[in-house]
């Protein structure tokens, strides 16, 4: 899959900073499944950390205070639509799948992999905006 330019070197510095086969791996080198990664990554990131909390170290604030982790899907989706990326691209983000659609790849045009390189500077907006 092309990847837009500036994530496409942090992808490639990512890779080259350790020995692993995987872009993202537990502590002992083993791949996320998604159960684990949600748990003790994404909930923690979305929700914030409260000092009270168990394990805390320190509080961590939500990413977006009033929002939930399923609106954060939805609203992403609705960025994807309204640039423009094609529904096949959209489920492909979202790791969703199509009904009725078998592929075994998706070939990204490079209008597709613009449109999405605007979604992330409104995303980096957004980020600004909430303080983070």
């Amino acid at each position: 899959m092309a990847l837009p330019p500036g994530i496409a070197v942090l992808y490639e510095e990512l890779m080259d900073s350790h020995r692993e086969p995987f872009v993202l791996f537990t502590p002992e080198g083993h791949p996320w499944r998604r159960s684990n990664f949600r748990i003790r990554f994404w909930r923690p990131a979305w929700d914030g950390i409260d000092l009270d909390e168990a394990g805390a170290g320190e509080r961590r604030p939500p990413i977006l205070p009033t929002s939930t982790f399923h609106e954060g899907r939805h609203t992403h989706s609705t960025w994807l639509t309204e640039d423009g990326i094609p529904e096949v691209a959209r489920c492909a983000q979202l790791g969703q799948k199509m009904k009725g659609v078998a592929r075994s790849s998706i070939t990204w045009a490079s209008a597709v992999v613009s449109r999405i390189d605007a979604r992330a500077d409104r995303l980096h907006v957004c980020r600004g905006r909430s303080g983070r």
